[in-house]
């Protein structure tokens, strides 16, 4: 039976986070019409009992896949072969949704037919429950469905917690994400962008994102444990930009540009944060940009600190670092 929608799950570890997760998806009474993969990424705690629990009790709707670590990148490409639904979304194992926003979310994408839905998430600070939602779309209409080259301009992010895609456009195009690394949802919100003509947008505030966890990537500890992984990541993006076949609208390469250029920009504040030892890493990567990517080194030239290193032949490091560690912290 085919489902309305997919959610795949990254599980790694979450044991003490899975268990609201999941009966976040079965409140909002839709379960009927959604596939719950949860890919247990090799954890080593209870993570694996708590999902099978979940499969026994719903093997109609909730499946578990057991596999070794293999990354972020393997969770998505485990589910995406194994996905029922008409529509693909991703949920981290330590996030969850808003149950009511679930219920209206699917309702709506059962009447429409379109490649990628957008929608705003929230953000909550762990331990303070303090929530903001976040708009990725500005100007536009619930429940309107528009051409991507129409909205490209009015789009200020592209994160995977408020981006949906038709099944089909990611398993047709062979979408496949890098394994073994981390940050590669920047991966699963670009690659698919090409192939991408119809966006509906939807006001609901599905995706609750838990933020604040000292271990989680997207910390300031967890960038400098991992800072290779995410240049290897933006180097990825550009290959691809670089060895698509089909011609883009220039709106659309400038949207994937765009997003390319943000995560450029973290690479910088990465290397600034981590002090005057990386001087000679963020030197490199510059340089290695302004050979081979003349397009994206000039867009990210014009953010200040950025500018004010190359004007200063990367002399002002230590400065500029030094302001970035103390103002970060």
């Amino acid at each position: 039976m085919e489902k309305t929608l997919t959610i795949s799950i990254a599980a790694y570890n979450v044991s003490l986070f899975l268990e609201k997760n999941i009966e976040s998806i079965i409140a909002s009474n839709r379960l009927s019409q959604i596939d719950v993969i949860i890919v247990n990424d090799g954890s080593k705690d209870d993570t694996a009992e708590i999902a099978k629990k979940y499969m026994q009790q719903f093997p109609e709707s909730i499946s578990v896949i057991d596999k070794k670590n293999g990354g972020y990148g393997s969770t998505i490409n485990h589910s995406l072969s194994k996905a029922r639904g008409k529509y693909y979304r991703l949920l981290d194992g330590d996030d969850w949704v808003d149950s009511d926003a679930l219920t209206s979310f699917i309702d709506s994408i059962m009447k429409f037919d379109f490649d990628l839905v957008l929608n705003p998430y929230k953000t909550v600070i762990e331990g303070l429950e303090k929530e903001n939602i976040v708009h990725i779309l500005a100007e536009v209409v619930h429940k309107r469905i528009y051409d991507l080259t129409e909205i490209s301009s009015r789009i200020d992010l592209l994160p995977m917690h408020g981006m949906t895609f038709r099944t089909e456009l990611l398993k047709e195009n062979e979408i496949f994400i890098t394994e073994n690394c981390f940050y590669t949802d920047a991966e699963f919100t670009i690659f698919p962008l090409p192939f991408v003509s119809t966006v509906a947008y939807l006001n609901d505030v599905v995706y609750c994102y838990r933020i604040g966890l000292s271990e989680q990537s997207m910390s300031f500890n967890g960038f400098k444990k991992h800072y290779k992984e995410h240049q290897m990541v933006i180097e990825h993006l550009i290959e691809y930009k670089n060895r698509l076949e089909v011609e883009l609208n220039p709106l659309v390469m400038k949207l994937i540009l765009d997003r390319i250029a943000g995560m450029i920009k973290k690479q910088y504040e990465i290397y600034l944060r981590m002090g005057s030892s990386y001087y000679s890493s963020l030197e490199n990567f510059d340089k290695k940009l302004k050979n081979e990517e003349p397009e994206l080194y000039k867009l990210i030239g014009v953010a200040k600190p950025i500018s004010f290193l190359r004007k200063t032949n990367y002399s002002s490091f230590p400065i500029i670092s030094l302001y970035k560690r103390v103002v970060k912290n």
